[in-house]
């Protein structure tokens, strides 16, 4: 059996009659429109005439390896040999001052440049800004009039990469892009542009103006990229050869994974969490105290009301509403957090809850209390993570829209997961935001609040799962209201 891969403009083409059908059923995936149409059930990442995303070919080449083992025939263009690997030449990995690479960081930066597109994982706490940092200055060290796009989620995250590369790399030859009239214009002399999705998506006829033809592009967070958003489509659109996506949680969702990998290239380094903190002790210890609540009211029951639709997650929403109401849950959260020797991070996610708790826990007087939402500016975030590095007696209430991607804080010591679902990409960032080393901790403590409910013990299953996957060690305790 003959297969060819060629490319035809900037998509690859995968030619084989014999086994098309089979290889293209194999990257299905059912469409969550609930309205689809019986014709539109199946969505896929490679189209009837074979096109698909370059990067994506990773995967389809592990397809016919797994399907068909050495009873088929490669052939493949070297047009797309060159676009899958566009290998950098390069002599050798340039060092940032007063920093040394740990292995894993080197590593990564050269698998990087050997291959020349793909996706590192390494988990939050890592160092990933350092090796964006190397891979930045070998690049430009051996082509010193390239252009190099450094994509970010958040206006934090972009401040935070920013001040790292200015103020700890000692790396000058860099400007941001955010839109914000309180931050000086971007100087596009620079050969290193940051800039963060939020802004760049205002306007992507405008983004793609400037950036479309940069030589590199390296996205930040990059599980964040999903199909038919409109960071996907500055992406999309970009002709740029070498690009790299840094996640500490590739997609576990296959649609959301091959899109990443369609769009960047394939997981090229990868490591896990555990085998840091065992082998090189360059992020902190973890353990997670679950506690289950048991409420002495039963969750009420959903009823549609007349004339109203019935809600598929009725019954959901009202156990959440339960459970973010509860006074004794919330109490008992508070009393928590004001036990604790060390700077706390209690995630929601909803407003309500959020400022709820906040006002719970400045009624106590016994820690200094912030509240982190989207409306809060980033300049003030950027005070409030100041203060977390300098102060032990802070209890932070963040949404976790804003604080479980991209932000980690040295000093701080404990997390409280307050509802934080089953979501795997959300609980490993989550966790990320406690893992980096400081002079006043060793060890990180994560504070798992379930709820012995339908919703919040099924989740809670999901969540044993990924501390098992990571070896991180846990312990349960059952808590009861009084009656």
């Amino acid at each position: 059996m003959k297969v060819n891969i060629y490319l035809d403009g900037k998509d690859g083409v995968y030619d084989s009659p014999e086994s098309f059908k089979e290889m293209r059923s194999n990257f299905k995936f059912e469409n969550p429109n609930p309205n689809a149409s019986i014709f539109n059930k199946y969505t896929y990442p490679i189209t009837v005439q074979g096109r698909f995303d370059v990067g994506l070919y990773g995967e389809i080449h592990n397809f016919l390896n797994d399907t068909y083992g050495d009873d088929f025939e490669l052939n493949i263009d070297p047009d797309f040999k060159s676009k899958f690997t566009p290998s950098i030449i390069y002599g050798n990995v340039e060092t940032i001052d007063g920093f040394d690479y740990y292995y894993y960081q080197l590593e990564a930066i050269e698998k990087s440049l050997a291959f020349g597109r793909g996706v590192i994982s390494l988990p939050t706490a890592s160092g990933k800004t350092l090796v964006v940092a190397g891979l930045c200055k070998t690049f430009l060290a051996e082509y010193p009039d390239s252009k190099i796009l450094i994509m970010v989620p958040s206006i934090s995250l972009l401040t935070q990469t920013y001040n790292e590369f200015v103020n700890e790399f000692d790396f000058h030859d860099v400007t941001r892009w955010t839109g914000d009239k309180k931050v000086p214009s971007p100087d596009f002399s620079k050969s290193v542009v940051i800039s963060n999705a939020q802004y760049l998506t205002k306007d992507v006829t405008r983004a793609l103006i400037q950036v479309k033809d940069y030589d590199m592009l390296i996205m930040d967070e990059v599980h964040t990229l999903k199909k038919g958003n409109k960071t996907n489509k500055i992406v999309h659109n970009m002709t740029t050869p070498n690009r790299f996506g840094l996640t500490g949680t590739v997609p576990k969702n296959l649609p959301d994974m091959w899109n990443v990998y369609g769009k960047i290239g394939p997981l090229i380094y990868k490591k896990k969490s555990s085998e840091l903190r065992e082998t090189v002790g360059s992020i902190a210890e973890v353990e997670v105290k679950i506690i289950k609540l048991t409420h002495k009211k039963a969750v009420p029951k959903y009823r549609k009301k007349v004339n109203e639709a019935f809600r598929p997650t009725g019954q959901y929403i009202k156990e959440m509403d339960f459970l973010y109401t509860s006074k004794w849950r919330n109490d008992f959260i508070s009393k928590i957090t004001n036990k604790l020797n060390g700077n706390v991070l209690i995630l929601v996610d909803r407003i309500a809850h959020g400022e709820e708790m906040v006002q719970l826990l400045n009624s106590s007087g016994k820690k200094d209390v912030r509240w982190v939402c989207g409306d809060i500016p980033d300049e003030e975030r950027q005070v409030i993570f100041a203060d977390m590095e300098i102060n032990d007696d802070l209890a932070v209430v963040a949404m976790d829209t804003v604080f479980s991607t991209g932000i980690s804080v040295k000093n701080l010591k404990y997390v409280v997961f307050v509802c934080i679902g089953k979501s795997y990409t959300k609980l490993l960032q989550s966790i990320g935001r406690s893992l980096r080393l400081h002079a006043n901790k060793k060890r990180a403590t994560i504070f798992d609040i379930s709820d012995h409910t339908k919703y919040s013990s099924d989740h809670l299953l999901e969540r044993l799962e990924f501390y098992k996957e990571e070896e991180i060690n846990y312990e349960i305790k059952d808590i009861k209201e009084n009656r």
